[in-house]
């Protein structure tokens, strides 16, 4: 941290003092010619130090960034593609490489990502025999992207200044282009869409070039960049496609249609040509290749992944037209987005627009409008757009430049100068506070209400972080047990550390559990949730990783309704059974079929109001009732309280106290068990309320009992669906049952489409049940009592192409 923050105030430092001096320098009009040598060349010293600050600044903080999600895949990908090119490597094994299993090109899953630019990393690793540490392997990549990343800025200055022909102007655009936070941070890691943003970046420049004049040079250029640029992302089209036909309408008007034709189709032939020629996977069939390339990625549909989008969780597939937007107006500092829409509306008025200008607005219009009507798949924020971004500062510039005008005409150009160099200290600080978690950065006006509302850390970078607080504060040198939600971590770790680490399933019982609450990994308040928090990383209030204690074997969970005005209590059916008295205050009392020994008892509240305003109590006989402070430590962690007791108790019950005697209340109340065979011998069959289970469509692995055994990682499939099937069930008694909830798997769309449900005493006479549908798998309805329950599948209008699945089914009693 202390190189980030000599960093930054030596480039803070350096810039402003550099752009201040160049301004005035460029400004003054009674410089005498012979000063003119001189300024060159102290320009020149001006924009080497700028980047060699910049470049320093890199190596510096290289190391502090963890592994992304993408590194491992897209290094398998680039393998793949370099043992098809180079068959002298195809008998090669070692620790981090085994060719004889590598996937032929053509039946690779992922052969239509372009990596023709990681081909040189992988290189690299042939020069080294593929003996490389994986954690090396790793960072040669991040070095690789960063220096893209740099590379792609030295671009950007120059397009800037060939744009506005000011050094200091173009300096200072060249900052809003770096100082993006997540910009900035994916530059050191995002294999994907930060290599992608650099190639976009050099193959704007090289159309900028070829609108200015089209020779056979900067047709060469354009083709080859375009390639490279379309090889990594195909939406990398769109800069020829705008520039080309740009050329051939000034052509036209120019009464030069013919030469504008030619050398376009040159440019556009050569791009192709180049294209094929980097991408191996279209050698055998260009055409088909070509275009299954474009089919794959015009509406990516592989992953099935779920969106934490204004504390709304989406479909991937099924977002809002301004999902694109939205992300944008709260990861992007402020001040940048006010000078790039100062940019968009002073580009609309100007009256003698140059081709450049046209070029940067419609290549940018054309993705956005693309996003609004076709609503393609996204994820993970907006990262597969940054590479919209460099346009977005291009329009900045050009809103500061309008500001520089105004101010030199009331002879006060510095104050612009001044704020922007502000605001460039601000953003800096707030690179500072962030760092190395830039890349969950949002500005001022979003940040509260990121926690609870937004993704953050989707791709458990912060995993490395947690890892190593492991190491840091935990004595033993093996067998620390970890369970870890997002996995490529490891692969950070060296050698030793790795022998420390014994990295184990969530089934298996762990010391330390990591975790990131983000919706496109898991539910954000999914089970982890519950567990103690050991350490957390959080910036600014947001909570992007966590460590929780492991030691606890999830029992069972009790999810709890008061109806206030019904005076009624809604709870599903685990073997605790419950009662509400609500005279002077509402008491809800559980009392277990069976006592079970545990130290761990959570309790979560849907209601802010309830938050710290909740007493939990515990009996040790059944009778006797004690304060569970009295047995051990009690803490709220924002609406969940843990109960940790200092030592393994057998416990009888637990009665859940609070005021609220008005509003509808909903809580989740878990039981733990920590890993005591020799004090819990009874199984949680003696608490379920199932008798006997059956279905007429089953898998061999995927049996009905699995889907009313107490454990999410099973559950029961019947194949894809059709009308009538079943899936019934006989409980051990008759309850009172107003609702039943199916928890689905991870492919959340398995659920039952018009289900019918009927219920019976005797299993003689049968009655169909009106339900209200709750999300996909959630019914509700009027509390009837009855013993069997048969669920069945009923007229489809059309053939359904999804399963019917269930990891767990729960029955909610009410009294």
């Amino acid at each position: 941290m202390s190189y980030f923050v000599r960093g930054v105030l030596l480039w803070e430092t350096v810039v402003y003092q550099c752009v201040v001096y160049v301004k005035k320098k460029e400004w003054s009009q009674e410089q005498s010619m012979k000063m003119i040598s001189k300024r060159f060349s102290f320009s020149k010293a001006v924009v080497a130090l700028f980047f060699i600050v910049f470049f320093v600044y890199g190596c510096l903080v290289m190391k502090d960034y963890g592994i992304s999600v993408d590194e491992i895949p897209e290094r398998n990908s680039s393998l793949v593609v370099y043992k098809y090119l180079v068959p002298a490597v195809a008998d090669i094994k070692t620790d981090t490489v085994d060719f004889p299993n590598v996937a032929p090109l053509h039946e690779w899953k992922d052969r239509y990502y372009g990596v023709a630019m990681q081909l040189p990393m992988v290189a690299v690793e042939h020069l080294f025999g593929f003996r490389l540490p994986m954690r090396q392997v790793l960072l040669i990549r991040h070095i690789y992207i960063y220096l893209l990343f740099f590379i792609a800025s030295i671009f950007f200055y120059k397009m800037t200044k060939r744009f506005t022909g000011r050094i200091g102007l173009a300096l200072a655009g060249t900052l809003i282009f770096i100082l993006c936070p997540r910009i900035l941070a994916d530059s050191f890691h995002n294999i994907k869409d930060s290599l992608f943003l650099s190639v976009f970046t050099v193959n704007l420049y090289s159309a900028v070039l070829f609108l200015d004049e089209q020779n056979w040079k900067r047709t060469l250029a354009l083709a080859i960049t375009t390639a490279l640029c379309v090889n990594t992302r195909i939406v990398g089209a769109v800069i020829i496609s705008v520039c080309l036909v740009l050329v051939v309408i000034r052509g036209i008007r120019s009464r030069n249609a013919k030469c504008s034709i030619v050398i376009s189709m040159a440019a556009g032939l050569g791009s192709i040509l180049f294209y094929i020629f980097i991408s191996p996977v279209t050698w055998h069939n260009p055409v088909v290749e070509i275009i299954n390339t474009y089919k794959t990625f015009s509406d990516y549909t592989v992953w099935e992944i779920r969106d934490l989008y204004m504390g709304i969780s989406y479909d991937a597939k099924s977002l809002p037209w301004h999902y694109l937007f939205g992300w944008i107006l709260i990861t992007v500092p402020g001040v940048y987005l006010f000078l790039a829409a100062t940019g968009t509306v002073c580009s609309i008025i100007r009256k003698n627009w140059k081709a450049e200008r046209f070029l940067v607005v419609f290549s940018l219009l054309i993705p956005l409008l693309y996003v609004m009507v076709r609503r393609p798949v996204l994820y993970n924020g907006w990262r597969h757009f940054y590479f919209i971004y460099p346009l977005i500062a291009l329009l900045a510039v050009w809103g500061f430049e309008c500001f520089l005008k105004l101010a030199e005409k009331r002879c006060i150009q510095w104050l612009p100068i001044a704020l922007l160099a502000v605001a460039f200290i601000y953003i800096g600080v707030r690179i500072g506070i962030y760092h190395p978690y830039e890349y969950a950065y949002f500005n001022s006006f979003a940040e509260k209400y990121a926690n609870n509302k937004f993704e953050k850390d989707y791709w458990g970078i912060t995993t490395a972080d947690l890892l190593q607080y492991i190491l840091d504060n935990d004595p033993r040198n093996e067998n620390i047990r970890t369970h870890m939600r997002i996995d490529w971590a490891e692969n950070g770790l060296t050698e030793e550390d790795k022998r420390r680490f014994k990295f184990v399933s969530i089934e298996e019982p762990a010391d330390y559990i990591t975790w990131q609450p983000t919706e496109s990994v898991d539910d954000p308040k999914g089970q982890y949730y519950f567990y103690n928090k050991e350490h957390e990383i959080r910036v600014n209030g947001i909570v992007l990783g966590v460590i929780c204690n492991g030691r606890w074997d999830w029992y069972s969970t009790s999810v709890l309704q008061e109806n206030n005005e019904a005076r009624s209590l809604k709870y599903n059916i685990n073997g605790i059974n419950w009662t509400r008295d609500s005279s002077d205050r509402t008491e809800l009392t559980g009392i277990l079929n069976e006592p079970i020994t545990t130290g761990k008892i959570s309790l979560q509240t849907m209601e802010d109001s309830l938050a710290g305003n909740i007493d939990i109590l515990v009996t040790l006989d059944g009778q006797n009732w004690m304060a569970a402070n009295e047995l051990g430590d009690v803490d709220w962690d924002d609406r969940i309280l843990h109960v940790t007791l200092l030592q393994p108790a057998k416990i009888y019950g637990v009665k859940i106290c609070h005021e609220d005697t008005v509003k509808p209340v909903r809580l989740m109340l878990n039981l733990y068990r920590r890993f005591y065979e020799e004090y819990n011998t009874a199984d949680f069959t003696v608490n379920s309320p199932f008798e006997v289970v059956a279905a007429s469509h089953q898998h061999e692995l995927q049996s009905a009992e699995y889907a009313v055994d107490n454990d999410s990682f099973t559950g029961w499939s019947g194949g894809y669906q059709e009308e009538g099937m079943v899936f019934a069930f006989t409980m051990k008694d008759v309850h009172r049952l107003s609702g039943i909830a199916l928890t689905e798997e991870t492919e959340w769309y398995n659920y039952p489409q018009n289900l019918r449900i009927f219920v019976s005493n005797d299993e003689l006479n049968w009655s169909e049940l009106e339900y209200t549908l709750g999300g996909t798998s959630v019914f509700s309805f009027p509390p009837v009592e009855c013993r069997y329950v048969r669920m069945v599948i009923g007229p489809q209008s059309s053939p359904v192409e999804n399963h019917w699945t269930i990891r767990e089914i729960l029955l909610f009693e009410e009294k």
